[in-house]
């Protein structure tokens, strides 16, 4: 479904992402991690078009340098971590933008865009605050109003750039609870940063761990979250914890227990 290959990019003389080869299969949720200014958004701002890039970027075999912006956003849908808001637009009309894509030029929204929109705002539990104002909701709330706005959009490919940051624990698990429901009713596929590693590595089908430049290891999350690779990616001591369910359980290890020993 995604295909990139040699795909670099670099800030001036920094260069942040170097000869970056992935694929992602229909259907599939990966993760990607990796220490801050590793190059996790911006691998995102390139699929999506939107930072400049080398090499090449296919979404469902189609390059999307070639596509024009309504024909990428009917491909995939592009959540940032720290999107613009109009603060006097109210959730429902928010989330109507999300159905952009499938309306025509100078066309008004059809009975469909407006019962889509719906659904986003239902399946978000959102419908108690649908005629609030942006400005006047939570952090939280807000996060649930951009997820329904990517959901309402209907690409087959969703971009998340940490799609929980904003959501306490509960509502972190909530909202990737939902998203595997949809991912799976709707056969989507989900490339999504994720600064959480024990959330990664309990929702994603596979993790791809950028370091460096470049990605330094990619698959299962069993396989990917060792401690020494982990520690060795973000400059600090981790540990893995196995649950007795089988869950991975990722958490910082404090020197001071070295020293301990």
């Amino acid at each position: 479904m995604i295909a990139l290959e040699h795909l670099g990019v670099s800030f001036g003389e920094k260069v942040v992402l170097d000869d970056v080869s992935l694929a992602v299969s229909p259907g599939e949720w990966v993760a990607i991690i990796g220490p801050n200014g590793a190059g996790k958004t911006t691998l995102l701002r390139a699929i999506a078009q939107l930072q400049p890039h080398s090499g090449t970027v296919a979404v469902a075999g189609r390059s999307m340098r070639s596509l024009s912006h309504r024909e990428r956003a009917r491909l995939v849908a592009y959540l940032p971590q720290s999107p613009e808001l109009p603060e006097n637009m109210t959730v429902e009309e928010y989330v109507l933008l999300g159905r952009t894509p499938h309306i025509g030029y100078f066309a008004s929204e059809s009975r469909t865009d407006l019962t889509r929109s719906a659904e986003a705002i239902d399946l978000l539990q959102l419908a108690a605050m649908a005629r609030r104002r942006l400005s006047t909701l939570s952090g939280g709330e807000l996060q649930r109003v951009l997820l329904a706005r990517v959901l309402a959009q209907e690409a087959p490919v969703l971009l998340l750039d940490e799609p929980t940051s904003a959501l306490d624990l509960g509502r972190r698990v909530d909202a990737l609870d939902l998203l595997e429901k949809v991912r799976s009713d709707r056969d989507l596929t989900i490339l999504a940063a994720i600064h959480d590693l024990t959330l990664a590595a309990e929702f994603a089908t596979r993790v791809v761990l950028l370091s460096g430049t470049g990605i330094v290891a990619s698959g299962d999350p069993r396989d990917v979250f060792n401690e020494a690779t982990l520690s060795a990616s973000f400059g600090g001591a981790v540990r893995v914890i196995v649950t007795e369910d089988g869950d991975l359980v990722v958490a910082p290890r404090s020197r001071r227990h070295d020293a301990r020993a």
